[in-house]
């Protein structure tokens, strides 16, 4: 029942340093009865990017399963009941509103495709979480990389990562509806272009010994575990966050 998902669910907020009204907002909502009852806000003093506010609801988070949002996504219906749901077929994976099979201007490498799960909504155990994160000194510290901030990236290099364990990406019906880029794009002072261009760079950079050109001389081709997984086919490009 409505009543019981209440009492099970954690919410977590990251406030990643807004400069509106909304950390006033957050602290009433935080305060009030009404709804969720494990309620947790977390004011940052600077933007700390995509990868930085999501390691740090992710750190914070108690509960056995994950489900990070972007700040412009709506919710249809309940969606963490339709993923554990779902998740109970193949719990060795994570899910997503949109997984991406095609080959676009950003997630190619060395003449190949990485297949990725958009990160506006992603599903998984905690466990997969720890499994595919960073830690520092025996210290969990988050699931993206946050070489990529403050924007872009971060999701297909999680991808990546989760296939070359032989982790599931699985494209499913969440039942949620993403605005599109309602902060980069809608921010005159981002450098949408630049940041993209400059993280594609860092993205390949820290790839590109996966799968060397085969016409190089001298390059030898490295075998990829899970190749199937890992890289594809041909496709569509990536939408903005």
């Amino acid at each position: 029942t409505p009543l019981e998902w209440a009492a099970k669910t954690e919410l977590v907020v990251v406030n990643n340093a807004s400069v509106d009204d909304t950390a006033p907002f957050l602290d009433d909502w935080r305060r009030s009865k009404a709804g969720i009852g494990f309620k947790h806000v977390i004011h940052t003093d600077t933007n700390l990017g995509y990868a930085g506010g999501n390691n740090l609801g992710v750190r914070a988070a108690r509960g056995d399963y994950l489900l990070l949002v972007n700040n412009d996504v709506l919710f249809d219906a309940n969606p963490l009941e339709y993923c554990l749901r779902t998740y109970q077929d193949n719990p060795r994976a994570i899910l997503g509103r949109q997984l991406i099979r095609r080959r676009g201007p950003w997630n190619s490498l060395n003449g190949r495709v990485v297949r990725y799960l958009e990160g506006w909504c992603l599903f998984a155990s905690a466990a997969i979480c720890r499994e595919l994160g960073f830690w520092r000194d025996s210290t969990f510290t988050g699931v993206f990389d946050e070489t990529f901030s403050p924007a872009f990236f971060e999701d297909i290099d999680l991808s990546l990562r989760a296939s070359l364990k032989q982790i599931a990406l699985r494209q499913v019906a969440i039942p949620v509806r993403h605005l599109g880029s309602r902060t980069t794009k809608m921010t005159p002072s981002f450098p949408y272009m630049r940041v993209i261009k400059e993280n594609h760079e860092k993205f390949v950079a820290k790839w590109k010994h996966l799968q060397e050109p085969a016409n190089q001389p001298g390059a030898a081709v490295q075998a990829l575990p899970g190749p199937r997984m890992a890289l594809g086919g041909l496709g569509a490009p990536r939408h903005g966050r």
